[in-house]
């Protein structure tokens, strides 16, 4: 047999690479299965099939061989361990192949199976995005693995990568991250991944605390009183410390008390005023106004209260803000009352001005008419007709007088002729009059206590309780039985004892009260406020006066009048006149009658009036006297400085207009320091010696006077020079 060279050469390069790649295959499959032998183990089928292609790439090697050395016996035994491995891969592939036939199957269950972990997976993640905690799942490289919306939200944009701590035991804590969010962090270890983190934003939660905790701070420290009110049972829940000692009790003690309770009145008048309040909160929302609320000593307290209603969900509350009042309130009144008083008592002063205007005015005009009817009497014989006309000229002036001294007596100016006087015995002197003065059925009780001496005109004072005696009793009426009781007492006043029912203040210091009290129909708070004004009277026919007189004598005695009434009850009248002791005040000299000396001399008439200028003029030249006139205070000065030697006597108004009465004295006095003086005024002579008490008078002649007491004065005036 020939060799065919280039045939050899192919035979073996084509078998040797044969060879090769067969056993490329299993050096490959071993290199893998080593490399990876974590994630692909080695298999007995992986190494049947590596001896299978091993067996196979030997017997192309051994083909080369035999071209120059024949070693049959050697690819015999190849041949069979080669048919063996083969069988057996063979059988081991058959479960291999069968899997392969159902593996369409098995696609479309791993398809399922990854569908099932796909839903789960979105579950899950949905799960984990509606939570509003945080959760971020960190490796033990420290890089994210998880998180979930809230995560997000809360640590910021994107994947969240933060520098957790690593290898955190299980714990709880709160950190504030770099974005300035505060949260509470929950740590717990996930076994072969890292540590799973737990976030939530308590920001706000944490403001709304720290504001609760301030408005808590406020309301336990606010001086007003705050409750917080269950809306369905109206029982307490909440006070502070302002509430609970607005109601004198303990703190904690008012919880669970209807707030009802709190009121004052009967459990009907508590639950209508509630329900009155619960009302209109329910309609408005809130409800402000004052209440009367009752102590836990049963003390009442006027409260300036604001309610207001709050709503979570179906339940509801009230808020309650209380201010006590009550000393406010009480001010408010005396302030109330004192400017009522005050209005009270400028429409007197008002009144009493005009009613002395008046007084002044019609003393001027009934000088000039009592002045000449007198002097004419006199002048007439005993035996003339006229005397008898004249005379009722007179007595109709002095009646016309008495009306003018009533409302000087109202202005608080009437003259007074001031001595000492016993009230006790000035009240016993009365006693018989009065009683002829009021009806049958009305009884008149002295109940006479410590006798005490006032400064007092005793024809006044009478006056004035025969008017207060007289009104008593017509309160009792005519049809049934009553009485007015007339006591005396005295009693020192102080500055913090003065009444509230005391027409006008009083100096501290000891007075003596007359107290006139009748069991009678009484006044109303609307009447009492009303029964010293001069044009106000509860008379059909009355005109108002007498009472206004009675504060008008009372002032002029430097006292006062306190009245107290209650309807159906009857009224008290309490007269305050200061008490004197061994001293009384100096008065003018009592007149007396004078003869017929002293009947020469010059008198200066001073008076703005001319009625009463011609009238005095007439009377005294009458009387042999020389009279000089002027009509004003600077006239009567200009003449007295020119005739200042010639002149005896000046008889000086009081009231003038430019120029007054004390004005032109003190200028007299600078002209000639001894002139003798009198003085004339429709005032009461107490209030002219109250303002010359550095000038010594020579006398002072009430208006209207008589020829005759004018020529007294100046007789009087004469004989003291």
């Amino acid at each position: 047999m020939q060799w065919d060279t280039p045939l050899i050469v192919i035979y073996v390069i084509t078998d040797a690479l044969v060879a090769l790649s067969y056993y490329s295959i299993p050096a490959a499959l071993f290199f893998l299965a080593f490399k990876r032998r974590q994630s692909v183990p080695l298999q007995p089928l992986l190494i049947l099939f590596g001896l299978f292609i091993a067996f196979c790439g030997g017997g192309h090697a051994i083909d080369i061989v035999s071209l120059w050395k024949p070693v049959y016996w050697l690819k015999g035994l190849w041949n069979i361990g080669t048919a063996v491995t083969s069988v057996i891969t063979a059988i081991a592939l058959v479960p291999q192949v069968m899997e392969f036939v159902r593996m369409p199957e098995t696609a479309a269950r791993l398809r399922r199976e990854k569908s099932d972990l796909e839903e789960q997976q979105s579950l899950i993640r949905a799960v984990l995005d509606s939570t509003d905690d945080g959760m971020v799942l960190v490796g033990e490289d420290g890089s994210t693995l998880l998180y979930n919306a809230a995560a997000q939200r809360v640590l910021g944009s994107g994947i969240p990568s933060v520098d957790w701590p690593q290898h955190r035991a299980q714990d709880q804590d709160t950190v504030r991250l770099p974005n300035g969010r505060l949260v509470e962090r929950l740590t717990r270890p996930v076994s072969g991944y890292g540590q799973l983190y737990v976030v939530r934003d308590i920001t706000e939660r944490r403001m709304l605390e720290e504001q609760r905790l301030r408005l808590e701070r406020v309301i336990q420290t606010m001086k007003q009183g705050f409750a917080i009110v269950a809306g369905d049972s109206a029982s307490i829940v909440t006070t502070n410390p302002s509430f609970d000692a607005m109601y004198g009790g303990r703190p904690g003690e008012l919880l669970g008390r209807p707030f009802e309770s709190l009121l004052t009145g009967d459990e009907g008048e508590r639950r209508e005023v509630h329900e009155q309040i619960r009302r209109q909160i329910f309609r408005e929302g809130y409800w402000e106004g004052e209440t009367v609320n009752q102590r836990g000593d049963g003390t009442a307290f006027v409260a300036q209260c604001r309610i207001n209603l709050h709503s979570q969900g179906e339940s509801k509350l009230f808020s309650v803000i209380q201010t006590d009042i009550t000393e406010q309130k009480k001010r408010e009144e005396e302030s109330r009352k004192l400017e009522q008083k005050m209005l009270q008592t400028a429409k007197l002063e008002s009144v009493g001005l005009l009613a002395g205007g008046i007084a002044h005015d019609f003393n001027n005009l009934l000088t000039g008419i009592l002045g000449n009817a007198s002097l004419a009497y006199e002048q007439l014989s005993p035996s003339s007709p006229l005397r008898g006309r004249l005379h009722d000229v007179i007595s109709a002036s002095q009646r016309a007088a008495d009306l003018t001294r009533q409302l000087l007596a109202y202005a608080g100016k009437g003259r007074f002729l001031m001595e000492p006087v016993e009230v006790n015995g000035l009240i016993r002197e009365i006693s018989n009059l009065v009683r002829m003065s009021i009806p049958r059925n009305v009884d008149v009780e002295l109940a006479l206590g410590e006798a005490a001496q006032v400064e007092a005109d005793a024809a006044q004072i009478q006056q004035l309780l025969m008017n207060l005696i007289i009104n008593g009793a017509e309160a009792i009426g005519e049809d049934r039985s009553g009485r007015v009781v007339v006591s005396t007492s005295a009693e020192r006043l102080s500055p913090a004892g003065q009444s509230e029912a005391l027409t006008d203040p009083l100096p501290p210091g000891r007075y003596s009260v007359i107290e006139v009290r009748d069991n009678g129909c009484g006044m109303s708070a609307e009447t009492l406020a009303q029964i010293f004004d001069p044009f106000f009277t509860t008379k059909f026919t009355g005109r108002g006066l007498g009472l206004a007189a009675a504060i008008g004598i009372a002032r002029g005695h430097r006292g006062s009048i306190q009245v107290r009434s209650t309807p159906g009850a009857g009224s008290t009248f309490r007269i305050l006149l200061p008490v004197i002791h061994s001293t009384v005040p100096q008065r003018l000299p009592e007149r007396t009658e004078l003869s017929g000396e002293h009947t020469t001399g010059t008198v200066l008439i001073i008076d703005d009036e001319p009625s009463v200028r011609s009238t005095a003029t007439a009377a005294l030249e009458y009387h042999g006297y020389r009279v000089l006139n002027a009509e004003s205070g600077a006239r009567g000065v200009d003449i007295f400085e020119e005739r200042s030697a010639d002149i005896s006597v000046v008889l000086l108004d009081l009231t003038m207009p430019s120029m007054s009465g004390e004005e032109t004295l003190r200028l007299l006095r600078k002209i000639r320091p001894g002139v003798r003086v009198i003085l004339s005024s429709g005032f009461n002579e107490t209030e002219a010696m109250r303002r010359f008490a550095d000038i010594q008078l020579a006398g002072f002649l009430q208006k209207p006077y008589t020829s005759g007491e004018l020529i007294e004065s100046v007789r009087a005036a004469l004989v003291e020079s």
